[in-house]
């Protein structure tokens, strides 16, 4: 779990070697189910810091070996990791497959913590296929983003949402909507009172100061 937080902080180099940490206590304690979450943070980790496909393959691995279990709980969120991951390798139509299946999950049992990132991911990837392909789909990316920050916010997700009003606004500015980004943007980042070196408020500032043509102040 502190590799999890120290992920979400951007805090990676930290995340690695608390997950590495983990894998050693579940491996000598033989804690099977603890086992496959830690693997699952650590290739998660790797596919952003060092290689993409080894990161890929640890957290299929660790999936499988969560699903052996017979655990249905958590496995939305251990979806929408391994879509990051093939999206960072560029291989979108996978990990939009893997968010379907998510949905799925989160339609037919009610876990509901993570769908407002699941649908936010489904909005992102839909937009980098699109852009792969040349063609023009900011519409369905943004309605998914929409119902993404709708989700977050109806639950007082303050974190998520600020991840789903950064998306919009990305797409909103890349549209020149410079008005629209900044009114989703800035109440979001506004409405989280600490954290404030932690990677998606620090990119939140970066975006409204984008939007705003200020010069940082860091």
């Amino acid at each position: 779990f502190r590799a999890a937080i120290q992920h979400f902080r951007g805090e990676n180099e930290a995340a690695l070697r608390s997950a590495e940490h983990a894998i050693e206590v579940c491996e000598d304690g033989g804690f099977a189910v603890w086992l496959a979450h830690a693997r699952l943070m650590h290739g998660r980790v790797v596919a952003e810091l060092r290689d993409r496909a080894a990161g890929i393959d640890e957290m299929g691995q660790a999936y499988d070996l969560w699903a052996a279990t017979g655990a249905v709980v958590t496995t939305p969120f251990y979806l929408a990791l391994r879509a990051e991951g093939f999206a960072l390798d560029g291989r979108v139509d996978e990990g939009l497959g893997l968010l379907e299946q998510a949905l799925g999950i989160v339609d037919r049992y009610g876990e509901r913590y993570y769908e407002a990132e699941v649908r936010r991911l489904f909005g992102v990837l839909t937009m980098q296929r699109a852009q792969k392909a040349g063609l023009d789909r900011s519409d369905e990316a943004e309605s998914w983003l929409c119902a993404a920050y709708d989700c977050a916010q109806s639950r007082k997700l303050r974190s998520l949402a600020l991840r789903c009003a950064i998306s919009l606004a990305d797409l909103r500015l890349s549209q020149g909507r410079r008005a629209e980004a900044l009114d989703i943007l800035e109440p979001a980042y506004n409405a989280i009172e600490e954290g404030a070196g932690t990677r998606d408020l620090m990119r939140a500032r970066r975006l409204m100061a984008t939007v705003r043509r200020e010069p940082m102040i860091h």
